[in-house]
């Protein structure tokens, strides 16, 4: 399976797992005793207890095994990272019931109907989802399945790290505090992070650059959990540990089709790729040094060797508003990116075609409207490619693909067409760019392509 994410999108939403989920091996020893005691982290205040409310009820006999666990794994991890907290981070406990609720609620409050229709109708045009398949209740379950992992882990948000009544220390637990801590410390060191901390399904749209941005996140987790684990682990652990970081515990996600399996995976595996690349460029500063300058779009990600300098041209977006009048109110502006033109084109064309037909993406806009009396969608994308043989390779590709989804091709002096009962679509090529506009008839497709500017002119 190739990389990828939960939420989609043009505005796609970075998912961030915490790691270690679903883990199933016992754990032999919690913290051991065995541990250096010399290893401290430099103190920000004098405080050596949890702050934990009144009210936590912690297993009698266990309160101090935890709070030392916890704490000694705030200075293995600070440690291994080179970061320090100035204070303390904060913990809260919850009862599993209230930490439940907690992030359902906080999850699909961030969910609006519109939004979610809007975003199945653009999946639907780029053929990556069933016109009929139920997204809201798909984010549904996969909100509250992720609540139940939550229900008996740790989580960083909002300046705190949350956890379950009783605190636990069992593998699972411990990866995923080693987790939520390094998100901690990001947020205090370089400002970011926190606000990312969300459910997989209910981010804010941050676009193909905020997924980019979360595969940074998530491949900086990952290698502090890994090097912990070499570090810190029982030996005889240390192996089935190691396996279990990145993995993913819901069923909702085995229910996914295939593609959003694809765009949940990709913060976890490439961005775990992605930073070791960095990190044997220059080590812990390096991957510091990205937060200054994310990459700036799943290509970077994809190709660590065009990052930092091959950030993507921006494309202005047209204004078809005169064109299209009042009928037509627009659904989405934004960017596709390389990742979701490698899927749309994999749902059609082997992986490997997909693959090599996306990567010489350099940027792209993407419009889609929505008819106001029929409910008909309209489609256009313009993408603009590295060089002209890539972007003839696109176009080259398109065919096939389009005879999948579409039937027979006609070439015509614009380009490439196909019409079907109910749908028209249209591949141009002009230079570096391509132009593709997915519409309910020739007649619409028409005033589209007579309303826009092509080549597109650079942002």
């Amino acid at each position: 399976m190739q990389p990828g994410r939960a939420r989609l999108i043009l505005y796609i939403m970075p998912v961030l797992l915490a790691g270690g989920v679903g883990c199933s091996f016992q754990w032999r020893s919690p913290l051991g005793a065995d541990r250096s005691p010399s290893l401290v982290a430099p103190p920000a205040s004098d405080s050596s207890t949890l702050s934990l409310p009144p009210s936590t009820a912690i297993p009698e006999g266990s309160s101090l095994d935890v709070e030392r666990g916890l704490r000694r794994l705030d200075a293995e991890v600070s440690l291994l990272r080179g970061l320090y907290p100035a204070t303390q981070i904060p913990l809260r406990v919850l009862t599993p019931g209230a930490l439940r609720a907690k992030w359902v609620d906080e999850c699909m409050a961030q969910l609006s109907p519109e939004a979610v229709t809007a975003e199945a109708k653009v999946l639907a045009m780029l053929g990556l989802l069933d016109s009929d398949f139920d997204l809201a209740s798909f984010y549904e379950a996969l909100a509250r399945e992720w609540a139940d992992h939550l229900a008996s882990s740790y989580n960083f948000q909002l300046g705190e790290i949350v956890l379950a009544d009783p605190p636990a220390l069992d593998p699972s637990s411990t990866l995923t505090y080693i987790g939520s801590y390094s998100d901690a410390l990001r947020a205090e060191h370089f400002g970011i992070g926190g606000e990312l901390a969300c459910c997989p399904v209910a981010c804010a749209d941050f676009g193909d650059a905020g997924l980019a941005l979360a595969a940074l996140i998530q491949g900086d987790t990952n290698l502090v959990q890994e090097q912990w684990v070499r570090t810190f682990a029982d030996e005889s652990e240390a192996g089935r540990l190691e396996a279990s970081i990145g993995q993913i515990g819901v069923e909702a996600f085995d229910r996914a089709p295939r593609f959003l399996k694809e765009v949940l995976v990709f913060p976890l595996v490439e961005g775990r790729a992605f930073v070791h690349e960095l990190y044997l460029d220059g080590d812990w500063p390096a991957v510091d040094r990205a937060y200054a300058d994310p990459p700036a779009s799943t290509e970077q990600v994809l190709h660590p060797a065009l990052y930092p300098e091959g950030d993507p041209l921006a494309i202005e977006a047209p204004d078809l508003s005169a064109s299209l009048g009042t009928m037509w109110p627009i659904l989405r502006v934004g960017i596709l990116g390389e990742l979701l033109t490698r899927e749309m084109l994999e749902a059609y064309l082997p992986e490997e075609q997909a693959a090599e037909a996306a990567a010489g993406w350099g940027g792209d806009v993407l419009l889609a409207f929505r008819n106001a009396e029929s409910g008909a969608g309209l489609l256009i994308l313009i993408t603009r490619w590295d060089n002209l043989r890539q972007a003839q390779d696109f176009a080259l590709a398109f065919r096939p693909y389009g005879l999948a989804r579409f039937g027979e091709r006609k070439a015509t002096d614009r380009g490439d067409t196909w019409a079907w009962d109910g749908g028209y679509s249209l591949l141009e090529r002009a230079s570096d760019q391509t132009l593709w506009i997915l519409a309910p008839d020739k007649a619409t497709a028409d005033i589209v392509r007579t309303g826009l500017v092509f080549p597109a002119p650079n942002r």
